[in-house]
């Protein structure tokens, strides 16, 4: 029989995994929404500071869904470790994907906007937005893929 990965080198693996595959997303959801061509308006609604709150809730949301389900199917095989540690997140993973989508668009998206409220101008280059999308998108799925596979796999 196999070794189980540990939960160490899952969570780093999958952590890993999960910010390129939200910055390829996010940026592919930049290019439709803002386009090709700057400056890019940074307050208001439908502008890039308003952007990051649904952009945060979604990361969160589908972070948890795809990867806490494929981790707790891979926990019932047997392919990878138990967490040895507690989650504050719910047991369900509705419940756990609501409570990291909300506080990801609470948390994440509050502290880009104040970020944002203290650099930036009225408006960014195409270049500097994007730039500061695709930073964003990586730190959400940075921050939020640990927490999630850790409750995924606590004993």
């Amino acid at each position: 029989m196999i070794e189980p990965m540990s939960a160490k080198q899952y969570i780093l693996r999958e952590t890993v995994v999960s910010i390129f595959i939200n910055i390829i997303i996010n940026s592919g959801v930049f290019l439709l929404v803002f386009g090709l061509a700057g400056p890019i308006p940074v307050w208001g609604m439908g502008k890039l500071a308003f952007g990051v709150v649904p952009q945060a809730f979604m990361i969160g949301l589908m972070i948890t869904l795809i990867s806490g389900s494929l981790t707790t199917m891979k926990l019932r095989k047997g392919r990878i470790a138990r967490y040895e540690g507690w989650s504050m997140l719910p047991r369900s993973l509705i419940g756990s994907a609501l409570t990291v989508a909300v506080a990801s668009a609470v948390i994440c998206a509050g502290l880009a906007c104040a970020l944002l409220f203290l650099v930036a101008p009225s408006e960014l280059s195409w270049l500097n937005a994007f730039i500061f999308n695709l930073i964003f998108s990586g730190l959400v799925a940075f921050v939020v893929t640990p927490v999630v596979l850790r409750s995924a796999m606590r004993a």
